[in-house]
């Protein structure tokens, strides 16, 4: 298994030194029970809002915002809440969105039994099922990105990710579960990213 090494760590010469790191719950005064969107938690809005105000690298780290919210709907992932994305502060005064995190498909289990909806709504819409371009295209406008672009990043990881996943589920083929995983959740996953690219093209 490769060794996975820490974004909140640094190595010096005195030592190791940590980056603190605030989820965007935190970051944005909220109690953790309201981490969801649907429970009155931070919205795409609010967390815009956030990297506007206190990112040294704003235009980056709206572009890790888009990249959340994309990743979270190809991945078939229903947890993309606001304690899965952070903001690390470095003693120097910088601040930037940490690499993301906790990132779990749940296309694994029974759809009848899975709520299929986002975390974090696009475009002010949450069910997969009804995000096509229209919600891609509002929330380019609100993360000040152009909407081709944005478009262009949601087609190209749904292109992409299901031969992604299935190749990373055979790296670790000798692990209990994972042929069994692979077996469950692959078709699934191309399934849903060819629907995912069928409503791009519908507008």
């Amino acid at each position: 298994m490769a060794e996975i090494e820490r974004f909140d760590r640094v190595v010096g010469q005195d030592g190791i030194s940590r980056i603190h790191q605030e989820d965007f719950c935190q970051a944005l005064g909220r109690l953790p029970e309201a981490k969801y969107e649907s429970r009155g938690g931070p919205r795409l809005t609010d967390m815009v809002g956030l990297v506007r105000r206190q990112s040294t690298m704003p235009a980056d780290d709206l572009l890790a915002l888009a990249d959340f919210a994309i990743v979270n709907l190809v991945a078939g992932a229903p947890d993309g809440h606001s304690k899965n994305i952070s903001l690390l502060l470095a003693p120097d005064g910088n601040r930037w969105v940490a690499p993301l995190y906790d990132l779990a498909t749940g296309l694994a289990y029974d759809g009848a039994t899975v709520d299929r909806r986002v975390a974090l709504s696009i475009g002010g819409e949450r069910i997969v099922g009804q995000i096509r371009r229209k919600q891609w295209d509002k929330a380019a406008a609100l993360l000040g990105l152009p909407a081709d672009r944005l478009v262009d990043r949601v087609r190209t990881l749904a292109g992409q990710y299901p031969d992604a996943f299935e190749k990373a589920l055979s790296a670790v083929a000798d692990v209990p579960g994972a042929e069994e995983v692979a077996a469950r959740t692959v078709p699934e996953l191309r399934r849903h990213c060819l629907s995912l690219l069928q409503r791009l093209r519908e507008g």
